[in-house]
Formats: C-alpha cells, structure tokens, sequence
C-alpha cells in the first residue's frame, strides 16, 4: 500500500470544552484539509492534546511556556487524548478518540533546564514526548501508551476498517 504524508496546516479552532469533543474537532479540520489537497484518497489525520487540571495544554508557544506546562503536569495525574478521523474520497468521515491517563513524577530542576535547552518539547502537546527524555518522568496508568505518543494503532485500524480502507483481523 502507498501512501504519503500531507501538513493540513492548523488544528482549527474548536470552542468545545469537554477533551473528546475539541481533539475530535481538530482531527475532523485536518482531515478535510487533506481531503482538499487530495480529494482521490483516503486521509487519515490525527490530533493529540493533554488535559490537566481543567486546561488544554496544546502544543508550547516558547521555552517559558513549556515550563509552566511541565511544572503544572509535576506530580501530578492528566489526560492525553488523540484522536483519528479517516475521510473517504466521498466525502465520508469515521472517527474516534482515545485518552490514556499519565502520571508525572517531579522533575529535577537540573533535568528541566537541559531539557527545555533542548528541542524536544517544541511542536508537543503539553511540552513532552513520552517516548522521549521526558519519559523518564511519565508513567502510564491506565490505557495505551500508543494514545499518548499519537496514534493509538488499534484504533486506527479499527476505523480504516470501518472506512473500507483495510480489513479488520480479530484473529490474532
């Protein structure tokens, strides 16, 4: 199977307050601007976002933010949800979300300051990858660690099947 990868740009605004529905909106916007780039395939984008304490940590606008982003998450528990939309080249769209919960153990000031000297934090919802440096801090406590790196592969399949896009195994 060929495929390629497409920048739909921004997420989009969405105004929805609850996580599932605002990582859904913007998993929806990207998919339509893929499907206007290319209108003969079948897009599938995807969007992750971190949920702590009643806030949307979207991806760091500089170093400063990036902190306060991981001093907020520091022994503490929060969401991250990711999202995948597939849309058809009629125009259908299947989508779905998952959210996995993390736990952040502190952070050595020491550690911090190398890591926001760093790069790793930029173009990451909530200033971390976990699959990164930042991993040393993050533990999974309930869901698929796949959610949190951004895209959960069960799913996805699960709606390319739906999509027509694959067909959908359970005989593992």
């Amino acid at each position: 199977m060929n495929f390629s990868c497409i920048d739909p740009g921004p997420d989009g605004f969405s105004d929805s307050v609850a996580p599932r529905a605002r990582v859904l909106d913007h998993a929806r916007f990207k998919a339509k601007a893929g499907h206007c780039v290319r209108p003969d395939a079948i897009v599938l984008a995807s969007d992750t976002l971190v949920y702590s304490e009643g806030e949307f940590l979207h991806k760091p606008e500089n170093q400063p933010d990036a902190r306060r982003m991981l001093k907020q998450l520091e022994n503490q528990v929060h969401h991250v949800w990711t999202s995948i939309c597939v849309m058809t080249p009629q125009g259908q769209s299947f989508e779905d979300a998952a959210w996995t919960s993390v736990k952040f153990s502190s952070i050595p000031e020491d550690e911090l300051s190398r890591y926001l000297d760093g790069k790793e934090w930029m173009d990451k919802a909530g200033a971390y990858g976990i699959q990164g440096t930042a991993g040393r801090w993050a533990t999974v406590l309930e869901g698929d660690l796949d959610t949190v790196i951004g895209l959960p592969v069960e799913l996805a399949i699960a709606i390319l099947a739906k999509a027509g896009a694959c067909r959908l195994d359970l005989r593992r």
